[in-house]
This record gives C-alpha cells, sequence and structure tokens, in this order.
C-alpha cells in the first residue's frame, strides 16, 4: 500500500539524505539496514521512493544519538518479549488507538494481519467496534481501548 508523500513528516519536513550531518548519517544507515526490510516484509511503506525516512524514523533522525537508544530499547523488547506476537500487537494497537497515532496504526495493522489478526480484530481494536472474531477466552479486551479511556487525549 503506497501513501502520498506529501505530509508524510507530519509537522516536521522531511529531511533530505543530502542535508544530514554524519550521526544523523549513521542512524539513517541504521535505519535502511534494519527497519526497512521490516516494514516492506509486513507490508507497509516507511520510506519514500525518494529514501526519505517517514512516520516517526522522519523525527528520530533529528536526534540520532537518543533515536539510537530508543531503537536499541525497541529491539530488545521486540526480541525478548514474553507476550506472543499476536498480544504484542493488540497492545500496540490499543495504544496507537488511544493516542490516535495514524502512522503507528498504518503500519501495525500491517504487522497484526501478518502474524494472524484478522481485519475485523483490528477493527476492533482501533474503532471500537465489535467483532465476532475475538475469541472469548483470548487475552484479547472484551471492550475496545478508545472506549477504557476517551478522556485521556
Amino acid at each position: 500500500m503506497l501513501i502520498q508523500e506529501d505530509s508524510l513528516g507530519g509537522r516536521l519536513a522531511l529531511l533530505q539524505p543530502s542535508e544530514l550531518d554524519s550521526d544523523q548519517e549513521t542512524f539513517h544507515a541504521r535505519l535502511i539496514d534494519k527497519i526497512m526490510p521490516w516494514a516492506e516484509e509486513s507490508g507497509f511503506q516507511a520510506e519514500t521512493s525518494e529514501g526519505n525516512v517517514i512516520g516517526p524514523f522522519n523525527p528520530m533522525l533529528r536526534s540520532p544519538n537518543l533515536s539510537n537508544a530508543s531503537l536499541d530499547l525497541l529491539q530488545t523488547e521486540q526480541e525478548h518479549t514474553s507476550l506472543s506476537k499476536k498480544v504484542r500487537e493488540v497492545v500496540i494497537l490499543s495504544v496507537g488507538a488511544v493516542w490516535k497515532s495514524a502512522y503507528e496504526l498504518y503500519a501495525h495493522n500491517a504487522v497484526a494481519k501478518k502474524v494472524g489478526l484478522s481485519q475485523q480484530s483490528i477493527d476492533f481494536l482501533v474503532t471500537g467496534q465489535p467483532s465476532d472474531t475475538c475469541p472469548p477466552k483470548s487475552a484479547w479486551p472484551t471492550r475496545s481501548p478508545t472506549v477504557w479511556s476517551p478522556n485521556i487525549r
């Protein structure tokens, strides 16, 4: 699925690879090496056709030292979590729904489908619409996260 490239940096302009300093270039290379293949394999877009990183990766380039540590934490959590892949995606989609994080919901919709969640289940987590596909004895919530915490944002 392709997404429009005119607003992919959110509130920040997309950084051009030619504008990066050496720390940013090093972090950009890490994103290209680790994140882009995962995004492509998962079925979502994480860079433009010109090679600009998008979504949360664009602002990460602006603070590469902090972002390297953040990416280390993310990768450690992903590799060593006690959650199943399905439950991990339920958590990510639930948090993304509460915070109305468009890119997170877009990207993890694709990841969730890849790990076996149905589109109906994903829609339930994101919108609060009931789904007959959520098994009753699963660890999934019986109410959408948008219903649990309507006043957070």
